[in-house]
C-alpha cells in the first residue's frame, strides 16, 4: 500500500466540553431525546446538531457520528 497523501487526527479526549463522551441512558432515560437532537432548530433553521447521540438507533457508536454528519448536510442542501 503507498503512503497516505495526508491525514488527519482528532484529540477528542483533549476537547474541554467532550473529553471522548458518548451517549449513555440510564434507567428511566427517554429515546425521545435522540430524535430531539436531530430536528432543526425552528421551521427555517440551518442550526442542526450532529453526532453520534443524534442517529438513533446507532448513538454510540463512530459510525453513527459520521451518519448524522451526512444527514445533517443533506438537510441543509438538499
Amino acid at each position: 500500500l503507498p503512503d497516505p497523501s495526508d491525514y488527519v487526527i482528532t484529540l477528542f479526549f483533549k476537547q474541554p466540553w467532550t473529553r471522548c463522551s458518548y451517549t449513555y441512558f440510564s434507567t428511566g432515560g427517554r429515546l425521545s431525546a435522540l430524535v430531539q437532537l436531530s430536528i432543526p432548530l425552528g421551521p427555517y433553521s440551518n442550526v442542526l446538531f450532529a453526532g453520534e447521540a443524534s442517529n438513533f438507533p446507532n448513538q454510540g457508536t463512530v459510525h453513527a457520528a459520521y451518519q448524522s454528519g451526512l444527514q445533517a448536510v443533506q438537510k441543509l442542501y438538499p
